[in-house]
């Protein structure tokens, strides 16, 4: 689960993890928010999070198309279109639920395989609806992730706690190749 906290423009106490079922700012307003937890540790952890309407994502930690303020889930079957990508840490299942997508920064909450990501490798989309996978499974790179080093198959799991650093992903098209 992500510890992040909104610091800027304002102060959102609670966790981007909380959503709402109408919205409470702007859509498509951007934020920096704080890792409550790596904050503690001394290391820190900065993130950048975008607010948007839900669609169909089933869990937090899926990643998602950032659709004209909404969030939807990432599937191959959308790898063509040049939207934006982001990781939401909160299910963002309807159209009538509203939160937070982290596109820049560390997520430490990521769900997957229970294979950990390579690092410093293409992050490719993959066969799983809302999963990224540093194997190349489908062809379709996304550009501006890339796997945290020095994660184990034992550090990570299907419950969502792989580690990616994300710097505004998006979708490299097949024109781009």
């Amino acid at each position: 689960m992500s510890d992040y906290i909104v610091v800027s423009p304002f102060v959102q106490p609670g966790p981007v993890t909380v959503t709402h079922s109408s919205p409470q700012c702007a859509i498509g307003l951007e934020v920096d928010a704080i890792d409550r937890a790596a904050a503690t540790s001394g290391g820190g952890a900065a993130g950048r999070f975008v607010y948007c309407r839900g669609s169909n994502m089933a869990s937090g930690g899926q990643f998602v198309h950032i659709i004209n303020g909404s969030a939807v889930l990432l599937a191959s079957a959308n790898s063509a279109s040049a939207y934006p990508i982001g990781c939401a840490p909160a299910a963002l299942t309807a159209t009538n639920v509203y939160g937070w997508v982290q596109v820049q920064g560390r997520v430490d909450y990521a769900r997957g395989s229970n294979t950990a990501p390579a690092s410093a490798v293409p992050v490719y989309f993959a066969v799983t609806a809302g999963q990224v996978n540093t194997a190349v499974t489908t062809g379709l790179i996304i550009n501006g992730i890339v796997g945290v080093p020095g994660q184990t198959n034992t550090a990570v799991s299907s419950a969502g706690s792989y580690q990616y650093d994300l710097n505004r992903p998006f979708p490299r098209l097949a024109s781009a190749l």
